[in-house]
């Protein structure tokens, strides 16, 4: 659409230290040190002090720009 192409690209984002990430498939990840850390349970979320309201919704674009971290 030629409306939408006069839009500019904006910048991939970078997500914080210590924010919490879901992948499509709503697997929860946290970010640390630059890489994302997979979170087993909502127990073990709970477990280091954090609640799924906190998580944001990501694509999998996203997600791949983090390298691999252990779990969380």
């Amino acid at each position: 659409d030629q409306e939408l192409a006069a839009y500019p690209l904006m910048p991939a984002v970078d997500f914080r230290e210590g924010c919490l990430l879901a992948s499509p498939d709503r697997t929860a990840y946290i970010v640390s040190r630059g890489r994302k850390h997979p979170v087993a349970s909502l127990q073990r979320l709970a477990e280091l002090g954090r609640s799924a309201e906190e998580i944001i919704p990501v694509s999998w674009e996203d997600l791949r720009r983090l390298k691999e971290g252990g779990p969380a």
